[in-house]
């Protein structure tokens, strides 16, 4: 774990998110509390008419359905051997797993010259979410990503039609402090994506130990590029802000899912330790804000 530790978000009585638009680069900030967020998302769901229930789960716009049994056999961290399984990306919910391709200008002269590789899921109509150090290159000390491309239903070496961002979230402190439990993104696309390829559902649990879960997305592997792969595997630690797995991940997986088999989202995988892969767990303040940028989407596609 690369940051300074963890702080977990609901502490704070209030978290500042950083808003990025992606024309204008914009940033925008804003103080949120817990109370605030729940208070904004309720009062949104009444002038919409929708239940909770409905606004943490999850969709299959009538897609197959991946059997946790049958895949393609043929960030990190592979513990022990390889265990990591090829999966088909047309069939849910793997279809609502995204390629995500992130770009800098690294010497000003106006063209993209680096390009990194990585994941990311949906969680609404427009609404993807990811790792914030996916956006943020705190390492290179770049700043923002210049350029961002989202792939869906990514199955090749070669890359089909790409989809951007209207803006971005990432909290201050993974700005400021590259804090690992503050450590994630979520994006708002410019186009709807969930419709025809759906999306995860997500909870809260005090304790996630013991939970069975499994991690998907898109290893920068040689041989595995531009395929999607699922490893299962179980929560070893849960310290609040924080969640340890044996699941096996490689690099270019950060902001992959961490979910169950009713296809609950309990976590962003970030990064590897020693002993375990790790993920920012989902808090009270990030299921809010996810579900308040859904309500947005919702007005807008819906």
């Amino acid at each position: 774990m690369q940051g300074t530790g963890v702080v977990y978000a609901d502490e704070y009585e209030e978290l500042e998110i950083i808003n990025y638009i992606c024309e204008t680069k914009q940033e925008i900030r804003e103080e949120y509390c817990e109370d605030e967020l729940k208070e904004m998302v309720e009062e949104k769901a009444i002038e919409l008419g929708i239940s909770n229930e409905d606004i943490v789960s999850g969709y299959n716009p009538g897609l197959p359905v991946a059997s946790f049994d049958e895949y393609n056999s043929n960030s990190r961290a592979i513990i022990g051997a390889d265990l990591q399984m090829e999966v088909n990306p047309t069939r849910y919910p793997y279809s609502a797993v995204l390629l995500l391709r992130t770009g800098q200008d690294s010497d000003g002269d106006g063209d993209i010259d680096i390009w990194a590789r990585s994941t990311a899921f949906l969680e609404g109509y427009d609404v993807v979410v990811t790792a914030g150090h996916n956006v943020w290159w705190p390492e290179e000390n770049y700043g923002w990503s210049e350029d961002i491309r989202m792939y869906v239903n990514q199955d090749s070496f070669a890359l089909g039609q790409y989809h951007t961002a209207y803006s971005w979230a990432v909290p201050s402190g993974f700005i400021n402090n590259q804090t690992d439990s503050l450590d994630w993104c979520v994006m708002v696309s410019n186009e709807d994506l969930g419709s025809d390829n759906g999306w995860f559902s997500k909870a809260l649990m005090g304790n996630l130990t013991g939970t069975s879960i499994r991690v998907s997305g898109y290893p920068t592997t040689s041989g595995k590029y531009g395929h999607q792969y699922m490893d299962y595997g179980t929560i070893l630690s849960d310290s609040g802000g924080l969640i340890t797995y044996n699941a096996d991940t490689e690099g270019g997986q950060s902001g992959s899912p961490v979910f169950d088999s009713n296809y609950i989202v309990w976590g962003i995988h970030c990064g590897d330790d020693i002993t375990a892969n790790y993920g920012v767990k989902m808090s009270n303040t990030l299921l809010n804000f996810i579900n308040n940028k859904y309500l947005e989407g919702l007005e807008k596609w819906g």
